[in-house]
């Protein structure tokens, strides 16, 4: 039995947590389990096996003398999502080492194989954790470690191309960064909340405030009241002109999120990026900044916009 219980931990990801963390996922797991149904072992037994209860546990794990669980009692998931879950993991609950039957009138129910040991954490936690619980216990801290991390790794997958080929790809094709028909190249920023403009309707400078529909608000550079406006009358104004002020530009290596940016130039502009688009490149991207931490103003708000989860395998 002392196996079956080690295994239990090879299917859950090895991660590393404080005392803190482990302390919460026990509570946790702990408050969890409190709410499924209890099935006295008394009545379980008086239940025939036949075409309405019978066991479900994978074949390779039915190694047992008893046609019934150890212990006093057997389980059922309350909620929804957990029901659903172990229709489609019953090979999770048996390397965790649960003997899963099924009853017509109840569905899955679940029993232990070891009743010598603490039931909370050689079972309850590790179940938790294989469900993907524990993933919202970690600390904030941590997460935002992890999720640095990933965001580093995914960045630099990126394709990188200097900022000067670009100028001198507008330089050849003398084309300007406005678009216009037979334009290979041309920048394709949109307008968003937070963008600096020049609005020609009021004749000033300042930073949009709020958007709805074709019409917008532009808070003036000077300090004075919001101005509506029309967002066919505001431009945005950069330092540099033509080419963001970073030396470096990116595009997307991965088809997924070559696809996903065709739909979501607004949210790379939110995260602070100007895009262009270039008919043998596609999407390139670039930072109009410089001498500060890139990675909390830029990447990071992107990776998280993205909705990537790579994180979560990250010790």
């Amino acid at each position: 039995m002392s196996n079956i219980i080690e295994e239990t931990y090879e299917i859950v990801p090895k991660k590393t947590y404080t005392k803190d963390e482990e302390r919460r996922i026990f509570v946790a797991a702990c408050e969890w389990s409190d709410r499924f149904r209890v099935y006295p072992m008394r009545l379980i037994s008086k239940l025939e096996i036949n075409s309405s209860f019978y066991e479900v546990t994978p074949t390779d794990r039915k190694d047992f003398d008893d046609p019934l669980p150890l212990g006093p009692v057997m389980w059922s998931f309350e909620r929804q999502y957990d029901k659903e879950w172990i229709e489609d993991n019953l090979d999770v609950m048996a390397e965790l080492g649960f003997r899963v039957y099924y009853q017509e009138d109840i569905g899955y129910i679940f029993g232990i194989t070891n009743v010598y040991c603490e039931i909370h954490g050689n079972y309850w936690v590790p179940l938790f954790k294989a469900m993907g619980f524990d993933k919202s216990i970690i600390s904030e801290e941590e997460d935002e470690r992890r999720i640095k991390e990933a965001t580093y790794r995914w960045v630099n997958g990126f394709n990188e191309i200097p900022t000067s080929v670009m100028n001198k790809l507008l330089e050849y094709e003398n084309i300007a960064t406005n678009g216009g028909v037979g334009n290979t190249i041309s920048e394709v920023t949109p307008i968003v909340v937070g963008s600096e403009v020049y609005d020609y309707m009021n004749d000033c400078r300042g930073t949009v405030s709020e958007i709805d529909g074709d019409s917008c608000k532009v808070t003036p550079e000077d300090g004075g009241e919001d101005v509506e406006s029309s967002l066919d009358e505001v431009y945005l104004e950069f330092e540099y002109d033509t080419m963001p002020m970073w030396g470096t530009m990116w595009r997307f290596d991965d088809i997924l999120d070559q696809e996903w940016i065709e739909d979501n130039l607004d949210v790379m502009a939110e995260c602070g990026f100007r895009i262009y688009h270039q008919d043998d490149l596609g999407y390139v991207f670039g930072i109009d900044g410089a001498g500060y931490d890139f990675y909390e103003s830029h990447w990071i708000p992107l990776y998280k916009a993205r909705g990537l989860k790579m994180h979560n395998y990250i010790k």
